[in-house]
């Protein structure tokens, strides 16, 4: 079976039409007729179950790791062999479902030669991560308008995000709408002038209301831009958990961001991008002792060798210090944010108004 298994890899990897592909394909489900030609039959199981299970694993910043699919799907009710699995990721990626990560890059055809890389070696396999492939849109600074009336939001797309997105989403949008705003409200104020009627209190009251929220929400954007660069591999939740405070209006939304916030600070999620960004100085040392955090941010080389029998061990003595790799990844312009962030107060809870959208 294994050897079985093996050549069905071999044949995924290699076979561009997929006609060509042994009748196992089809015997396990894994193709459907799409118009007289074969595609994948992700919908279906078993590839909708580790659709599924990758999903899950992202959405809460977890990694999908090819060890964890493979001890998950062992366990019951699948009982699936590691080979298996194999297949059914390497199923998923040729069918565009998917993505893989492996040495720090991204693999998104099952037919280059990075992939053989990955699948033909079950280590490889077990090290390399996976994560849906499909745009996921939510707000950067307020939560779906479906799940809350918010005063003011700006919408951005995920995949389209690098560290200089809040700074052009402070001066490109916040500022001048808060600027505009402002002058809205001394207009009204002015009209109001000192006798106004029930309607005009109330018009400035709102007004008044909703420039202080964006005066709040352009603060706490300033606050953490500094240190945001986010990360598709470490999931939506992480990517959004330093901006927890911009989304007071959606409460459960923003407990679960808050909670990933809390968790990273303790240090439970050490293997993301964004824990060497804020805190190199006690994730570092820990590559020394956790090899998977080592692979995670590209320093097994520094901290361990692989012997002559193929196990890796410790080395006794990095390639390189501890204290030149910590000096290298900090910065003290994310350190100073960090600390603003670490030492600001409780927010103000959300007003609900009708949402205004930012284009």
């Amino acid at each position: 079976m294994v050897e079985e298994y093996a050549l069905d890899i071999d044949a995924l990897m290699t076979d561009e039409n997929l006609n060509g592909l042994p009748k196992v394909f089809a015997e396990l489900g894994l193709l459907r007729d799409d118009g007289g030609k074969r595609a994948f039959n992700v919908s279906g199981v078993p590839l909708a179950e580790v659709v599924r299970m990758i999903d899950e694993r992202a959405r809460y910043g977890e990694q999908a790791t090819g060890k964890y699919l493979a001890e998950a799907f062992a366990a019951a009710p699948f009982g699936w062999d590691f080979d298996a699995i194999r297949l059914l990721v390497l199923s998923l990626l040729r069918a565009g479902a998917i993505d893989a990560a492996h040495k720090g890059q991204t693999i998104d055809n099952a037919l280059s030669v990075a992939a053989k890389d990955c699948f033909n070696n079950n280590q490889a396999f077990r090290v390399a991560s996976f994560r849906p492939r499909k745009g996921i849109d939510f707000g950067v600074l307020a939560e779906a308008a479906d799940h809350f009336k918010a005063s003011y939001s700006v919408w951005l797309y995920i995949h389209a995000f690098n560290k200089d997105t809040l700074f052009r989403v402070q001066n490109e949008y916040m500022a001048p709408k808060l600027r505009d705003e402002r002058q809205q409200l001394d207009r009204l104020r002015a009209e109001a002038g000192t006798t106004p009627s029930a309607a005009q209190s109330r018009a400035v009251e709102v007004q008044t209301t909703f420039v202080d929220e964006l005066s709040s929400m352009l603060e706490e954007a300033r606050r953490v831009a500094s240190l945001w660069d986010p990360d598709l591999d470490d999931g939506v939740i992480l990517n959004f958990a330093p901006l927890w405070r911009l989304v007071p209006q959606n409460r459960v939304w923003q407990k679960e961001c808050r909670t990933a916030w809390e968790a990273l600070v303790k240090g439970d999620y050490d293997w993301a991008h964004i824990a060497m960004r804020l805190w190199p100085e006690r994730v570092i040392p820990k590559c020394a002792k956790d090899r998977s955090l080592a692979i995670a941010h590209h320093l097994d080389d520094v901290f361990w060798v692989e012997g002559a029998d193929g196990k890796w061990t410790a080395r006794k003595a990095p390639t390189r210090p501890v204290d030149e790799l910590i000096i290298e990844r900090t910065s003290p312009a994310v350190k100073a944010a960090l600390a603003s962030l670490l030492e600001a107060p409780e927010p103000l809870a959300g007003t609900s108004r009708q949402s205004r959208k930012a284009s």
